[in-house]
C-alpha cells in the first residue's frame, strides 16, 4: 500500500528549470531530467538509454542539484568505466560546479584514507575500483547510484557484476548508449532491485 501511495503521490512530480537551466538543456534533456526524477520520487530504478554524446551526464547531474534541493545530505555513487571516471569530472566541473564531489580512483592506500574521510555528496569511481573496495563499498549506504555504460554489468557470472549489485543502494539508475540484453541469459536489467 505505502509503494502505490508514494507512487500516485509523486508519479508527476514537477522539476522548475531556471532561465540558465533552460539555456543549457536541450528540450529532450529537460525531459529526461524530468522522467528521472518522477521515478526518483516514485523511489524506483530506472535505464536512461541515450545514444553516445546526447548527454546522459548532464541528466545526470541536474538530477543530483534536485535530489539536493530537497535533501543535502544524500550520498550518490556514479561507478563508469575507467576511460570515463575523469569526463565524469569534467563534466561536474562544467555542470555541478556547486555540487560536493570526490572521484575515488587511483592508489589503493590513498583511496582507502578517503573513504573514511569523506563527508560530501558524491562520489564517482570506477567499476574496476569498486571490485577492489567490494569491503568498502558493501559497509557504505547511498541514497541513490548510477552506473555509466551498464553493459558493463550485464554478465551476471562477474565478478564486477557481483560487486556493483552488492552495494547498498536505494535507488539505482542505469545509464547507457549500448543495448543492456542481447539474449534471455544476460542480465536483464536485475540490477535495478536490490
Amino acid at each position: 500500500d505505502s509503494f502505490i501511495e508514494t507512487f500516485n503521490q509523486n508519479k508527476n512530480a514537477t522539476i522548475k528549470f531556471s532561465k540558465k537551466d533552460l539555456s543549457i538543456l536541450r528540450d529532450y534533456q529537460a525531459t529526461g531530467i524530468k522522467w528521472l526524477y518522477n521515478i526518483y520520487k516514485c523511489e524506483l530504478g530506472g535505464v536512461l538509454a541515450d545514444e553516445m554524446g546526447l548527454g546522459k551526464s548532464i541528466q545526470f547531474i541536474y538530477l543530483i542539484k534536485q535530489i539536493l534541493k530537497e535533501n543535502k545530505d544524500a550520498k550518490i555513487l556514479i561507478v563508469c568505466p575507467t576511460a570515463l571516471v575523469y569526463n565524469w569530472q569534467k563534466e561536474f566541473e562544467k555542470f555541478g560546479q556547486d555540487i560536493s564531489y570526490k572521484v575515488l580512483y587511483g592508489h589503493k592506500e590513498k583511496r582507502h584514507n578517503e573513504y573514511m574521510n569523506y563527508e560530501g555528496n558524491v562520489i564517482i569511481t570506477s567499476y574496476g575500483v569498486v571490485r577492489e573496495d567490494e569491503e568498502y563499498y558493501s559497509k557504505m549506504y547511498f541514497d541513490v547510484m548510477a552506473i555509466d555504460e551498464a553493459q558493463n554489468i550485464k554478465n551476471v557470472l562477474t565478478g564486477i557484476t557481483k560487486s556493483v549489485k552488492s552495494v547498498n543502494a536505494k535507488i539505482r539508475f542505469a545509464l547507457t548508449g549500448t543495448p543492456l540484453e542481447n539474449n534471455v541469459s544476460e542480465g536483464r536489467a536485475r540490477w535495478l532491485t536490490p
